[in-house]
């Protein structure tokens, strides 16, 4: 598929995004002008101030307090699985083979998930000189995989993967779409 396809996927995604949450614009405003505004590939890795990036957000069958969280080798931090949109690729995409290549997990989507993400995300992310890559945004797409075992493969990519309980989650972007979960399981 063509990036600008996929870009103008983005935008639509965006748009229906911000229909139901309006009051996110501002926090938005980053995307939404590189969208608009900057003739680079927003999906390259190269691309500056931000690019896109998806996760999975896997909550536990048998018990939904339980978030699927993997240890991130660089940052040092819990994070839901996920990782960079390959060329031609739609976020959504990215997100269900993300959990299958690091955590062995198989995962599927509603075809309505497809419209709107649960949750888009900007953080930053600093420079990775090994990568050859300064500081940056991830304008980070989340939706809902659901996968169909509670059981956590073995050892995928040298990750620690696990169930983590939703009150232990420490980061302010997560808080903010668990209670997007809470609202939309209510």
């Amino acid at each position: 598929m063509q990036s600008s396809v996929v870009t103008d996927e983005i935008k639509k995604q965006v748009e229906n995004y911000l229909s139901l949450y309006p009051e996110e614009q501002e926090r938005l405003a980053p995307l939404i002008h590189q969208l608009n505004e900057n003739n680079t590939d927003i999906f390259s890795r190269k691309s500056l101030p931000g690019h896109i990036t998806a996760s999975a957000i896997i909550l536990k069958e048998s018990d939904p307090d339980y978030m699927l969280m993997m240890l991130h080798q660089n940052l040092k931090k819990w994070l839901q699985p996920g990782g960079h949109v390959d060329p031609g690729e739609r976020p959504i995409e990215s997100a269900v083979r993300e959990l299958k290549e690091e955590t062995g997990m198989d995962g599927g989507v509603d075809a309505a998930d497809f419209l709107v993400p649960l949750d888009i995300d900007i953080h930053p992310i600093p420079a990775n000189p090994k990568k050859g890559e300064g500081d940056h945004q991830h304008y980070d797409f989340r939706y809902i995989v659901k996968v169909n075992t509670d059981v956590i493969p073995g050892n995928i990519e040298n990750n620690k993967v696990a169930w983590v309980h939703i009150k232990n989650i420490d980061n302010t972007g997560l808080k903010i779409l668990i209670e997007k979960l809470r609202q939309s399981m209510s």
